[in-house]
């Protein structure tokens, strides 16, 4: 049983972000994906998920981000997929 579990997952537009949070939403779990782009999220327009858009490496974004999100959630579980390549 979730009992009503949030996950936030980042890097979560594509790869195993993506597949995460299909899958955890399926399974009755509160998702919230946080990516730098957002266009898979929009398309899987579950209920059970909510998604910000957020690039890891710009600071300001990150404090900014997370306050809209704690405002609004509690996080129970934080899973880190994002990738950063140069």
């Amino acid at each position: 049983m979730t009992d009503n579990k949030t996950i936030l997952i980042t890097g979560a537009n594509s790869g195993v972000g993506y597949a995460m949070c299909k899958f955890f939403t399926h399974h009755g779990y509160n998702v919230i994906g946080v990516s730098k782009r957002t266009n898979n999220l929009q398309k899987l327009a579950l209920p059970a998920l909510c998604y910000y858009k957020l690039d890891i490496r710009r600071k300001d974004d990150i404090i900014n981000v997370v306050n809209r999100i704690t405002e609004i959630h509690t996080i129970d579980v934080l899973i880190n997929s994002a990738a950063v390549f140069e």
